[in-house]
């Protein structure tokens, strides 16, 4: 007789009668629910040789997914059964779903150029344990799951009796999607955080969409099979991991964001501002190139900049004065480009610069040209 995990996962088996160390022992990932793999290539190990130091069960997948190496952490017990891992793997455009399921503790590292793609992780049962080549360990079970990208040297280490699906999505396909929402191509390169809480927030929306494409990816007349389908739902996981997770470049898209929402009159006054930094300017010809009563020009930078207009201008007019100091001549004295700009004061702008800034402002000396003798 035998009954499902404690997990609920509907994937692994375990003995009703056991002791507690032959429980643990004897536990096994590899046979699965009714249809769950069906249309997956599904590759059994029975050889503990194949999950040696080589990893000959890497050589068994197709060119797609064989970054992967396996080793047991343990030698396993001589009563083992006959399959000690399952994996299995589909691939649906620019999705491929993966499961495993571990009968005794294993340890996975992404090897040669790594995999050009992110990985969302759902651990059915049992425990793992992610450590990327550069960062902390993470834990999962099968309320924490994990996001990551493949890079070469990420490794896992798996406990008895671990199971999971993986959903993993094309590289090119997020950061095109990143390029997207922010109107530009991304400064810096896009890293998730790697704890994935699967019961709150944008880990939970996720949870529902991989539970989702579980059941449908492989199916021959489910969604994935659908083109146009395929694509919509592969747009929405992505999106959810983009503006439901904490990653590097969130703090980029939020002041997309708020640009967004920005009125036109507000980047009129602005772009005005930059163009004639280097005149005298009065707040009414601002208004005037806005298209703009004076009482909306405050208004709207009240709202949308938390600042005054003029207060603005001043701070357009030190971004150039830097920037005008950076194509100066070195001989060129910083007050000489700084009345340029209406700063007449010396003090007043130094004291307006480190505010602005956060360092002190140039000094004439430092901008002279050096002796070579």
């Amino acid at each position: 007789m035998r009954r499902i995990c404690p997990a609920r996962c509907r994937i692994c088996t375990l003995p009703a009668k056991a002791s507690r160390r032959g429980r643990r022992a004897r536990m096994t990932m590899t046979s699965s629910a009714p249809g769950f793999l069906d249309g997956y290539l599904v590759v059994d190990v029975r050889d503990p040789d194949e999950l040696g130091a080589d990893s000959g069960v890497s050589r068994r997948f197709p060119s797609y997914n064989n970054a992967h190496r396996y080793r047991l952490r343990r030698p396993p017990p001589a009563d083992r059964p006959e399959v000690l891992t399952r994996l299995a793997m589909h691939r649906a455009g620019d999705l491929l779903a993966g499961y495993v399921g571990d009968t005794f503790g294993t340890e996975v590292e992404v090897a040669g150029p790594g995999l050009q793609r992110y990985c969302l992780g759902m651990v059915l049962a049992g425990s793992m344990q992610l450590r990327p080549p550069n960062g902390e360990a993470v834990d999962a079970d099968p309320g924490r799951g994990l996001i990551y990208r493949g890079e070469a040297g990420t490794r896992f280490l798996t406990e008895d009796g671990c199971a999971r699906w993986n959903l993993w999505i094309e590289a090119q396909r997020v950061e095109r999607a990143l390029e997207g929402l922010l109107g530009r191509p991304p400064r810096g390169a896009l890293a998730f955080a790697p704890a994935l809480d699967l019961g709150a927030g944008g880990g939970a929306s996720l949870k529902g969409l991989m539970d989702l494409l579980s059941r449908e990816v492989a199916r021959p007349d489910g969604m994935a099979a659908n083109p146009l389908t395929l694509a919509s739902v592969t747009d929405l996981v992505v999106q959810t991991m983009l503006l439901g997770l904490p990653h590097s470049q969130r703090d980029a898209l939020e002041r997309q964001r708020r640009e967004a929402v920005v009125p036109g009159t507000l980047r009129r006054a602005e772009a005005f501002m930059r163009a004639s930094a280097d005149q005298a300017l009065s707040l009414a010809e601002v208004a005037a190139a806005a298209g703009c009563s004076l009482r909306a020009l405050y208004a709207a930078f009240r709202r949308f900049r938390d600042t005054t207009p003029l207060a603005a201008l001043q701070a357009i007019r030190l971004e150039e004065v830097r920037a005008a100091l950076a194509r100066a001549s070195e001989g060129e004295a910083v007050m000489a480009v700084a009345r340029r700009h209406g700063f007449t004061n010396r003090s007043r702008l130094a004291a307006a610069w480190t505010r602005r800034f956060g360092e002190p402002l140039p000094r004439d000396r430092d901008r002279r040209p050096r002796s070579t003798d």
